[in-house]
C-alpha cells in the first residue's frame, strides 16, 4: 500500500519463478497465493518498511490439445492446465457412435522426444481408473480410433460387412 510503483501484473514463467520489482526472481509454482504473498513481504522488508503484498491470481495457465478420430467435433481445443483427457474428449462433442474408447493414442512431446500412451477410456468409465484418465499437458494429441470393420462371408443368412462395436462378441 502507498507505493503504486510495486503494483504489477506477473507472469509464472514455465520454470516456475515470477520477477517483482525489488525481489528479483522469486519461486511461485506449487504455492498458495498466501504462501507466495508472505515470501514477496518478507523480501520486500529489505527496501519497504512494513510491507503489506496481496497476490491475486488473474487467470489460470491454458494448455492446447488437439483432439482427432471419432469425436463430433474434432479440432484444437484450450483448456485448463489441470484439465484431463475426458475434458477434452467433452469438449470436442463427445465419442461419435463409431468411437473405440478402448483404444485411444495419446502423442506428447516433451523436450523433443515423442511419448505415445496408449489408453483404455472405459476403464475410466467403468471402473474409475485414473491413469486411464490423464491430466493433460501442452500441445498433447489425442486420437480416438474408430472401431473396426468385419468381413462375414460363407453360408449364412446375410453375408456382407459389419461394424463391430464395443462388447458385441462372435
Amino acid at each position: 500500500w502507498g507505493h503504486s510503483e510495486l503494483t504489477t501484473t506477473v507472469e509464472v514463467r514455465p520454470d516456475g519463478y515470477i520477477t517483482f520489482p525489488l525481489v528479483g526472481d522469486e519461486y511461485a509454482s506449487g504455492k498458495t497465493t498466501s504462501q507466495l504473498a508472505t515470501d514477496i513481504q518478507k523480501n520486500l522488508s529489505n527496501y519497504v518498511v512494513e510491507p503489506s503484498v496481496t497476490v491475486m491470481v488473474k487467470d489460470f495457465r491454458k494448455i492446447n490439445v488437439q483432439v482427432l478420430g471419432e469425436v463430433r467435433n474434432p479440432g484444437q481445443y484450450t483448456l485448463r492446465a489441470s484439465n484431463r483427457l475426458m475434458d477434452a474428449v467433452g469438449l470436442a462433442g463427445g465419442p461419435t457412435r463409431d468411437a473405440n474408447l478402448s483404444n485411444i493414442t495419446l502423442t506428447r512431446i516433451v523436450s523433443d522426444e515423442t511419448t505415445i500412451l496408449s489408453l483404455d477410456l472405459e476403464q475410466y468409465i467403468k471402473e474409475g481408473l485414473l491413469n486411464f484418465n490423464p491430466i493433460l499437458e501442452d500441445k498433447d494429441a489425442i486420437y480416438i480410433s474408430p472401431v473396426g470393420d468385419v468381413l462375414i462371408l460363407g453360408s449364412i443368412k446375410a453375408p456382407g460387412s459389419y461394424k463391430v462395436q464395443a462388447d458385441m462378441d462372435i
